[in-house]
């Protein structure tokens, strides 16, 4: 394979597919327009064709903004529908501003390409925590309303994830919840249907003693095993995330009190 980089007209790209389903507001655009022309520190991806690969949104926003030419990255690689979402859906998974049901359904087109991959297999594939490739392809589990309400952005993908765990006949009724609750309201009550009129034993901590001499605790209200899962699980996923982000673990602990604090 190989690369070129150039700087290009606007009308020299060519838009295929997207990932990206939601549109962005205004002034999310002129905002990027704005950081465009001081600097562009992130080069578009096309191929030498003028066909876009990724940078859907710097070139929206540089159209937006009046900007007439882009630094772009020109490949001369054959890449096949599949791959390119690969590409757009690597790009993106670690960002907040892409909605989880974009990332579910590029998700799904990925597996759909491999379809004797696991789980497993697509997180070593796209370098990601299995348990996100868990929680991202969750929705295929839902009923189509909670699909839409996800997509809507009024239910997030924790409740998704906790409305996908019971049967079909009980989702509405977790839905429901969720379009009226928390997150966490959520998963007692899908922990609830789940265990039925015999509920696991719970604690207010969970005390984890490791071989390595470190030991993890768990705090908090009523807890089981199964939230002691879910919590280390989402644990671990913002961890990784501020790994990648350069964060020490202190500035990690600061970042993640002051989100419990703020209720995000």
């Amino acid at each position: 394979m190989a690369c070129q980089f150039a700087r290009k007209p606007l009308a020299w790209y060519k838009r295929a597919h997207n990932i990206r389903k939601t549109t962005r507001s205004e002034e999310a655009r002129h905002e990027m327009a704005e950081s465009l022309k001081v600097r562009q520190l992130h080069p578009l991806l096309a191929r030498s064709d003028g066909t876009l690969i990724d940078g859907y949104l710097r070139l929206d926003s540089a159209e937006h903004g009046g900007i007439t030419h882009l630094d772009t990255v020109i490949t001369d690689e054959d890449l096949a529908p599949d791959q390119i979402t690969e590409y757009q859906f690597i790009s993106v998974v670690f960002r907040e501003d892409v909605s989880a049901h974009d990332k579910w359904l590029a998700l799904e087109a990925i597996k759909k390409a491999h379809p004797q991959w696991q789980a497993k297999d697509l997180a070593a594939h796209l370098k990601i925590d299995p348990s996100m490739v868990t929680r991202l392809l969750c929705p295929g589990r839902c009923i189509p309303a909670a699909q839409e309400a996800l997509r809507d952005g009024t239910i997030g993908i924790k409740s998704c994830y906790e409305i996908s765990k019971v049967e079909p006949a009980l989702q509405p009724a977790l839905l429901a919840r969720a379009l009226g609750g928390s997150a966490d309201d959520v998963a007692k009550e899908s922990r609830k249907q789940r265990n039925g009129s015999t509920p696991a034993p719970r604690s207010s901590r969970i005390r984890i003693e490791l071989t390595s001499g470190t030991t993890v605790t768990i705090a908090g209200d009523d807890l089981s095993l199964e939230d002691g899962i879910r919590e280390i699980t989402d644990v671990l996923a913002e961890m990784r995330k501020a790994e990648k982000q350069g964060l020490d673990c202190k500035t990690f602990a600061a970042v993640m009190r002051d989100r419990a604090r703020a209720g995000v």
